[in-house]
């Protein structure tokens, strides 16, 4: 399962409840056959507002993949070029990033692609 389709299944969930709650207290018509959730009123309002807090944490999330490493974290961080999707890989020092590679989709051959960079090391 990817992010979005997490993402989207919380919101759903959070829809039905939502829903449940507006036909319980009139503010849409009751359907037939409508498949209820257990609990009550009191329990579906705690499930959509906890559903909204957890949504709200979800787009918080970085979209970084971090290694820790003894001379630094090795990061991925997306590009912003919409042409070449991808990512760059970076070492992370204090609060420099050095690109390390960058690995991108390339539309126009339809392969993926690799550049890789040499890090000079810092004058002592």
């Amino acid at each position: 399962m990817t992010k979005e389709e997490f993402r989207r299944s919380l919101y759903a969930r959070k829809d039905w409840y939502q829903k449940s709650l507006d036909m319980k207290k009139g503010k849409i018509p009751w359907e037939n056959g409508y498949n209820w959730p257990d609990g009550d009123v009191q329990t579906w309002e705690g499930a959509v507002r906890e559903l909204k807090n957890t949504l709200d944490m979800l787009n918080c999330i970085s979209e970084r993949l971090t290694v820790s490493t003894p001379i630094g974290s090795i990061i991925t961080v997306p590009k912003k070029d919409r042409n070449y999707p991808g990512v760059h890989i970076c070492l992370e020092k204090n609060a420099d990033l050095d690109i390390l590679a960058t690995i991108e989709a390339n539309p126009f051959i339809k392969k993926v692609q690799m550049v890789s960079y040499a890090v000079i090391p810092e004058k002592r």
